[in-house]
């Protein structure tokens, strides 16, 4: 019985749109098990079945279901978006100007990115392996002069700039940046 979990922000149901028939019931209705989570936006089957979905409003949030659509618990996330499971066992959120990652066994809750100035609205995630840029220290995509303070402030120590893996920055992880110079991919 291959399908699609669907958000419908309607009237707040997952919905399961199979492939092989007209209509089905819901997944998980709307106020079922005492939810009150409104809004479904991305939605992720995880490895064991069950299923994780963000929501925007009510209950807004992080919700994991059963594998039938009981609803199992919430995580309170700051305008729940997009959601993502990593291979490590965290689960990835997104919302608002927030990026976290939930770790289901500590119940911890660190934030990976809270993008305030400029102001961010984080929604779906996707996974992606960007073009390499080995020299871009700072993570802009562009290899350019803020990279190259950051290595030259790190000149002779190990850390950032060591492009190299020798446990130095030096001559060798400045002709790395240099070689790189410009715009990635």
């Amino acid at each position: 019985n291959g399908g699609f979990l669907v958000g419908d922000i309607l009237d707040h149901n997952l919905e399961f749109a199979p492939l092989n028939c007209a209509t089905s019931a819901p997944f998980y209705a709307y106020g079922q098990g005492g939810g009150t989570m409104r809004t479904p936006q991305q939605i992720q089957v995880l490895p064991d079945g069950t299923v994780i979905a963000m929501f925007f409003s009510g209950s807004a949030g992080a919700s994991l279901f059963s594998a039938t659509g009981e609803l199992q618990g919430q995580i309170s996330t700051p305008t729940g978006r997009g959601v993502y499971p990593l291979g490590n066992g965290e689960v990835l959120f997104s919302g608002g100007t927030q990026v976290q990652a939930f770790n289901p066994v500590t119940s911890q809750l660190r934030t990976i990115v809270n993008q305030v100035t400029p102001l961010a609205s984080f929604r779906w995630i996707s996974p992606a392996t960007l073009v390499p840029c080995p020299a871009d220290l700072n993570c802009s995509r562009v290899v350019d002069g803020a990279d190259l303070g950051a290595l030259l402030g790190n000149w002779g120590s190990a850390g950032t700039g060591d492009l190299d893996g020798d446990g130095t920055v030096n001559g060798s992880d400045l002709g790395i940046l240099l070689g790189n110079w410009g715009s990635c991919g």
